[in-house]
Parts: structure tokens; sequence; C-alpha cells
């Protein structure tokens, strides 16, 4: 597969008809957080394309915000929007699907960088927009970091003296509030809305940096509380993925002990059992994937999405969203939460539901991840961590992977 050139000015010819960016968090780098993923990403495509791969691809992580991710998103963004300048124009054609997946921060990066491409109309003269996906992405802020360390109550002079500048983005505590800007107008949600498929994965617990509600963009987490799984899932111990796809008979396969199955408030939910994943073929010798070359011949071609048991391939889970009932559902559940001992205030509890609201006037596919291993969940979503003996991770980047190449034609 086609390479960047280390130099930038240095004008290599390319013929890629699929751009697939994959955008780091923060303090992340291209090779430290985007190595499985990418490793991953080319063999899957290259088993499903055999050939046509190196003329039809480019699978480019993005590298101009190392050890620059402190300023901002705003000058964050802007960095990788001159990179990708930079690759398109030295590809010959004239048009280019794009796709996107962002980590953590990397997933608000890649939101503001498709409106920076929406702003000088390349997704009119170029780019055709296909995938969007994020992976343990804040969308909503880190209103919930605010709960845990009183910042709303910090004088805005030490903030700014406390916090860098995408922290204070993060936590809505800029003067320009630019997340609430991202999640309710119309110039930030039109470019989103272009992309065929906007897919959120999320962790529901034991990850300290982005809680389950804002990357998944929900009002509440109704399956934990805490680290501890509720009642509702029984005996659930191992790890799995849920995904908005409600189906009974399915969810109770999966789940050790059901006797005391609650009904949740997300009733769409089904559940993929890495137990039952990891006897499959499709993930390797032993049922790990490898993440060096000398080793790519142990993944499999048996690795389709009809391996991952409750993953529905079929287009039924793009459904619309019931605006009237999601609304009323938000003022309930903040109704029921708000109390005078809540260190978010009310102003607050009401921005984040117009967010909420805002982001889902689109639709999305929502994936939710169930890590064993406490406290590393954020990382493990992205197989970051010794991730070629992580079994959890190389399961989960699996699934992401299978997902993300349902549609790349």
């Amino acid at each position: 597969m086609a390479e960047v050139a280390n130099n930038p000015n240095t004008a290599v010819e390319k013929t890629f008809k699929h751009l697939i960016l994959l955008i780091h968090g923060l303090n992340g780098t291209p090779e430290g957080d985007m190595k499985g993923l990418k490793f991953l990403l080319k063999r899957k495509l290259q088993i499903k394309f055999s050939d046509a791969v190196e003329q039809n691809f480019e699978i480019h992580a993005i590298s101009s915000n190392r050890g620059k991710t402190n300023d901002g998103i705003i000058k964050g963004s802007e960095r990788i929007f001159e990179e990708v300048l930079d690759l398109l124009k030295n590809n010959k054609n004239n048009s280019i699907n794009l796709s996107i997946i962002g980590h953590s921060l990397g997933g608000i990066y890649g939101r503001y960088l498709i409106f920076l491409l929406e702003k000088h109309k390349l997704f009119e003269v170029k780019l055709n927009p296909f995938n969007f996906f994020t992976l343990a992405t804040p969308h909503l802020g880190s209103l919930h970091h605010i709960k845990q360390f009183g910042f709303n109550s910090v004088p805005s002079w030490l903030s700014n003296f406390l916090l860098t500048q995408t922290i204070r983005d993060l936590m809505l505590l800029d003067e320009k509030l630019l997340m609430f800007k991202m999640c309710t107008e119309d110039e930030f949600l039109i470019p989103l809305k272009r992309f065929c498929r906007r897919v959120i994965y999320s962790n529901l617990r034991y990850d300290l940096s982005v809680s389950y509600e804002t990357s998944a963009i929900k009002i509440k987490n109704n399956y934990f509380d805490g680290l501890f799984l509720k009642k509702k899932f029984g005996g659930l111990t191992t790890s799995c993925i849920l995904n908005d796809d409600h189906d009974e008979n399915k969810l109770e396969t999966f789940i050790d002990n059901n006797e005391g199955l609650e009904e949740s408030n997300d009733e769409d939910v089904q559940i993929i059992d890495a137990n039952n994943m990891k006897k499959g073929s499709h993930h390797g010798k032993n049922g790990e994937v490898p993440f060096s070359d000398e080793n790519h011949n142990n993944i499999e071609e048996s690795g389709d999405l009809e391996n991952y048991p409750a993953l529905n391939t079929n287009d039924n889970f793009c459904k619309e969203v019931d605006h009237k009932k999601l609304t009323e559902s938000v003022e309930s559940s903040l109704d029921a939460e708000t109390n005078s001992t809540d260190p978010v205030s009310p102003k607050d509890k009401q921005r984040e539901k117009l967010m909420f609201d805002g982001l889902n006037k689109l639709k999305f596919e929502r994936y939710a991840c169930i890590f064993n291993k406490p406290l590393t969940a954020h990382i493990d979503i992205i197989g970051k961590l010794d991730n070629e003996k992580s079994l959890e991770s190389n399961l989960v980047l699996n699934h992401i992977v299978e997902n993300f190449c349902k549609n790349v034609y």
C-alpha cells in the first residue's frame, strides 16, 4: 500500500480511490495508537480485494498532530486539514472516497475536519463521504470531568492556567463554546450527515478518560453503576460488544444467567460474547490476531461479519429517530437526575440536552464494548496497550475492521 513521504513538500503522485484517515487522540502518535488498526485494515482489504488494494486504497495515519494535541480542537484540526490537502493535491483521481476513523479526541478532530472540508467545498468537487467511525470519542464534551474535579467553580483565569486549550474546549470552558456549536449548529451537522455511515464504538466501563454517555451520545448509562455491571446482565463476566439492534433471543443466548434480567431503558441491545468469538478460526492462531507482517498469514479469509454472532449485517439499524420520544426521554432523565447537590448546574444540564438532541438528529450505529481489564479500556479499544498480547483488544479491533469493510466501495 502506498506510503506517504516523510517530507510533505515532496510530490509523490498517487492514484488511490479511497482515502482512509486514522486520527489519534490526545498525546497520541500515529505509530503508537494506530499501528494495530492500520495493519488489520490493510490485511482485510488485501484479503477482500487482492491486487486492487495498492491502486485503490490509501490508509493514512495522521502525523501532523504528533506532540501538538494540547493547543485546541481548531488548531489541531487545521493541521490535519493541511495534511489532507497535501494528500489530495498529488492524486490524479478527480473523485475520491473519504473515510475517517478517530480515536478519542481524534473523533472530534475528524468532525471539525469535515467542517473545514465542507467550508472549502471539497465534498462538492473532490470527496465522496463514506464511513465516519469514532472510538471512545467525547462527542458531548467532558462535563463529567467538571463533576469529578469541580472546574465549574474555578475562576476562569485560574482554569486558563491549570488547563490546556484542548481540555478547556472539551470541558466547555472555552469562550467560543466550540463543542456546543459542533453539536447544535447546521454548519457542523451537515458535513457529518453527508457520510453514508456514522458508527460509534463506546466503552461501558473502565474508561477513565471518556464516559459512556458522551461517547455513545446517550443521556445516561443504563448498563453500569460505576464500575459494576447492573443486574439486568445477570452473570455476564466476559468481554463483549453491545449494539443498538435488539434481539431478545440473541440477548438471552449470550448472557450467562438471565433470570434477573430487567427491562433496559435502552431497549435496542444485542450482545457479542468474546468467548464465542474466540472459538472461531477467523481470529488467527489460538484466537489471536498478529500485528506483525511476518505473521500476517495467520489472518484467514473467513473473517467476515457473519462470524460475529449478533452483528446485524443489514441496514435495519439505520432507522429514523423518533425525536419527540427522544426529547421526552431526555427531559424525564434530566428531571430524575437533577438535584440540589449535583455539581453540574441546571444550565450545563440544559446545554448537554441541546447537544444530545442536536447530534441525535442524525442516525448512528452504536456499539458498546465491555473490557474486563480495569482502568485501561480507553486505550484497549484501539489496541494501544500490549496489543500483540491482548485478545480482548484484538477482538474489538477485528470487529471494527470487519464492520468498516462492509462499505468501502
